[in-house]
């Protein structure tokens, strides 16, 4: 393997997750497809993380440790750098794959038109006591994105494998991106490249509720004031765009604290004549109870509203 080309190359990056990683370790290992490499990445690990990657040993395997802690895009972009495979491919740490997972993602690439430039499979949310599978498939087929625009509900978790000449073209992952990093790909990746997907849940996401970034909106809104500006054009064209997109960034700027753009989203959703009563219940919220409190009561409601 150290003198010839792997068809697939697993990005795993680590931090802080001793108790689980070796889960995730050993689900590559039992693969039924063998040519392969696993890239590690311990990101400045503060447990015993990098000790579990460097009891992993074997040609097919190569351990990495950074000197500073670069989040999931950076410690992701380094994997890349050193990955030799045709294909690229990501495993969460606390996630772990299903058998057949490798196989049956680089069987959907034979024989594709050279446009086909990514996949991803359905997936498992599994917590300690129960599992439940899904999968997103864009419905529009007119305009794929505008489809990943409206709702985009995969990533780099969903069992994403991306041809290298993907990221040759499109670019790395953005590394200043505080959160939804993934998201920012997709996005740019669609333009140029169409895909494939495999329904059947190959990759298992561990879900613990005491350890989401989904919560952390004060991250997600600062990536998100980026994400915005670079697809504002095409979102102003659709209505229903506009609204959703409106809609997230007013809330997400009101956990910033930032109520200026807050508002003037809140503004351009009542021009719009968007009438649904969330919109009314986050102003009021935030307006009246201010940001630190707002943000609270956001969180504590988000399942209901969001």
């Amino acid at each position: 393997m150290k003198n010839r080309i792997p068809r697939i190359s697993i990005i795993l990056p680590v931090y802080n997750r001793e108790d689980k990683v070796a889960r995730a370790i050993d689900s590559v290992l039992s693969q039924s497809y063998s040519d392969w490499e696993l890239i590690l990445i311990d990101d400045n690990s503060t447990d015993a993380s990098l000790d579990i990657l460097k009891s992993y040993t074997g040609e097919r395997i190569l351990v990495l440790n950074t000197p500073k802690n670069l989040g999931p895009a950076g410690a992701r972009n380094l994997g890349i750098s050193k990955s030799r495979g045709d294909f690229i491919t990501f495993l969460d740490s606390d996630d772990y794959y299903e058998t057949d997972f490798l196989k049956l993602s680089i069987d959907l690439f034979s024989n594709t038109y050279d446009e086909i430039g990514f996949s991803w499979t359905g997936y498992n949310y599994v917590t300690s006591t129960s599992q439940k599978s899904q999968f997103w498939k864009p419905s529009d087929t007119s305009n794929y994105y505008l489809s990943f625009l409206k709702a985009l509900h995969t990533g780099t978790n969903s069992g994403l494998m991306v041809k290298r000449e993907v990221f040759i073209k499109c670019g790395y992952f953005d590394d200043t991106l505080p959160a939804a990093e993934d998201t920012d790909f997709l996005l740019r990746i669609i333009q140029k490249f169409y895909f494939k997907t495999i329904s059947e849940p190959l990759v298992n996401i561990y879900i613990e509720h005491s350890d989401r970034l989904s919560f952390d909106f004060k991250k997600i809104g600062l990536a998100y004031n980026k994400i915005f500006p670079k697809h504002e054009s095409t979102i102003n064209t659709n209505r229903t765009l506009r609204l959703k997109w409106y809609y997230k960034m007013m809330w997400l700027n009101y956990h910033l604290g930032n109520y200026r753009l807050a508002r003037g989203f809140f503004r351009k959703l009542i021009k719009d004549k968007y009438s649904h009563q969330r919109a009314w219940q986050i102003f009021v919220l935030f307006e009246l109870l201010g940001s630190k409190y707002g943000a609270k009561a956001h969180v504590f409601l988000s399942k209901k509203l969001e």
